[in-house]
């Protein structure tokens, strides 16, 4: 894949970034491809806001007038007023945080209705004023891809636009460790990275058919959101036929996809226990082939705890530099492993024999 065109998009990461620090001054609108994860962004606002926030998803492409705000009569002034929904959070009277995902589908009279939203100073909806220190920020795709997502010119004139990229390889894999994603698909995705790559890529192949192309019909490819669904699937293959597991797998990723997962979801059967592993790491066979020792390194990766890793450890030890490499670099990279990672000696050993490649 190519290198970052520094300038032209953000990560995941740097766009939740990027709304923390100036959401309250600048209304954000984040483009980018279908399925690449800008949903889960609300989900990672908290890391940086904290709970002094409420959190409001408000699915713009789903919703009617009635489901903002509905005209109330109070009889004693002789006036309407309007009841806001509740999902917009307004209720409690902390700052709010207000995600308008998939707001370029949205009807246009859903779109007017929540202009008053995105202007800099006085957020309202109707005639009630959100929280100061309160933030709003936008989803939509990509024209290119074709999925009715049109805002005029108006709109856009309100807003800070910056286009989310789609994360390739090396950063989906340290959130499919942290979201139980099948260690067999991690092993998929760490072998096969361009099944993460992007037709904006400027050296994108035309040829590589995992992923999404607008120049091409595909009725199924690969994508952070396709990968999870996937993932679902794998982890009730001991209840299924393989030929279902193959047909539900195509009418998730795509044929392409389907066929290499099925071939690592055999490797499961040379794969030695973990249990095997932690009683006997210096004697527990060593799986002949390299795909099925990348599935078990990501499946000893999640049971890592302080009790286990030094046993773990050294059977990693006996394995090639290489593929030491993939189990110890996701290990530093995982939130929720690398204190344990850290504070053990054989692995701290390990990374400064190899700081390198951390």
């Amino acid at each position: 894949m190519s290198a970052i065109n520094f300038g032209s998009t953000v990560t995941l990461a740097e766009a939740a970034e990027l709304i923390a620090a100036i959401g309250t001054t600048n209304t954000i609108l984040l483009k980018g491809e279908k399925g690449i994860g800008k949903s889960a962004i609300m989900k990672m606002l908290p890391d940086y806001l904290g709970a002094g926030y409420e959190y409001a998803y408000f699915d713009m492409g789903n919703k009617s007038e009635g489901d903002t705000a509905i005209p109330f009569p109070d009889k004693e002034r002789k006036v309407m007023e309007f009841f806001i929904n509740t999902a917009l959070k307004l209720h409690s009277g902390k700052p709010v945080v207000i995600m308008l995902d998939e707001f370029g589908k949205a009807p246009r009279s859903i779109q007017n209705m929540m202009h008053t939203l995105l202007e800099v100073d006085g957020k309202r909806i109707q005639d009630t004023y959100l929280p100061a220190g309160s933030i709003v920020f936008l989803t939509t795709n990509l024209a290119e891809e074709g999925l009715g997502d049109v805002l005029l010119d108006h709109t856009l004139d309100r807003l800070t636009v910056v286009e989310v990229r789609k994360p390739n390889a090396n950063e989906w894999l340290p959130w499919a460790a942290e979201n139980d994603v099948h260690p067999a698909l991690m092993a998929w995705v760490n072998e096969t990275p361009t099944c993460l790559a992007s037709f904006r890529e400027p050296d994108f192949d035309q040829d590589n058919a995992y992923v999404y192309n607008p120049k091409r019909f595909q009725s199924k490819t690969v994508s952070p959101r396709t990968l999870k669904l996937a993932s679902n699937i794998m982890w009730k293959r001991g209840d299924i036929s393989k030929n279902a597991l193959t047909c539900a797998l195509t009418g998730t990723v795509g044929d392409a996809a389907s066929n290499d997962i099925s071939s690592f979801l055999d490797f499961q059967d040379e794969i030695p226990t973990r249990e095997a592993i932690l009683k006997s790491p210096t004697t527990t066979p060593i799986p002949a082939s390299a795909g099925a020792i990348i599935t078990l390194l990501f499946n000893l990766e999640r049971v890592v705890d302080e009790d286990t890793l030094s046993p773990i450890m050294k059977y990693v030890e006996r394995l090639d530099a290489e593929q030491q490499a993939v189990f110890c670099v996701s290990l530093a990279r995982s939130k929720s492993k690398q204190k344990i990672a850290f504070n053990n000696r054989a692995f701290t050993t390990w990374a400064r024999e190899n700081n390198d490649i951390l």
